[in-house]
């Protein structure tokens, strides 16, 4: 493992680089943690959120999608009704890789993303917002 810390006033950063055999890299390792050593309270923490990484991928991507396509109903909601006790009109647009339909040229997104959307997704409100 090779990794280095850049700290400031509680931001931190952290790289880490796992390989196979740790023996491969070591010269690598020596000459970068001299120059930036690694806390031992960051490196836990890297490394615990490393093993449900995976898992975190899939829920973030679930629920993006699912609350993309919900803002997306809103959007198509015609002003005036409402949809699950929001009014219509809201919302003017939504954006999402989950909302792609097939192209002209037959490009489907959805083949191309077996493994799940982006988390990120945008909106345009039709009016300011305020809460």
């Amino acid at each position: 493992m090779n990794g280095g810390s850049f700290g400031t006033t509680g931001l931190t950063l952290e790289t880490t680089l796992c390989v196979k055999q740790p023996g491969i890299l070591w010269w690598r390792r020596v000459m970068w943690l001299s120059i930036f050593p690694q806390g031992s309270m960051e490196s836990w923490l890297l490394l615990r959120s490393l093993r449900t990484f995976p898992l975190r991928i899939v829920n973030q991507s679930k629920t993006a999608t699912a609350l993309a396509q919900w803002l997306n109903t809103l959007a198509t909601t015609p002003e005036g009704q409402e949809c699950e006790g929001v009014k219509g009109g809201l919302i003017a647009k939504t954006w999402h890789g989950s909302l792609q339909g097939i192209d002209a040229d037959g490009f489907d997104a959805a083949k191309q993303n077996e493994g799940g959307w982006s988390p990120c997704f945008s909106i345009l409100a039709s009016e300011v917002i305020s809460l």
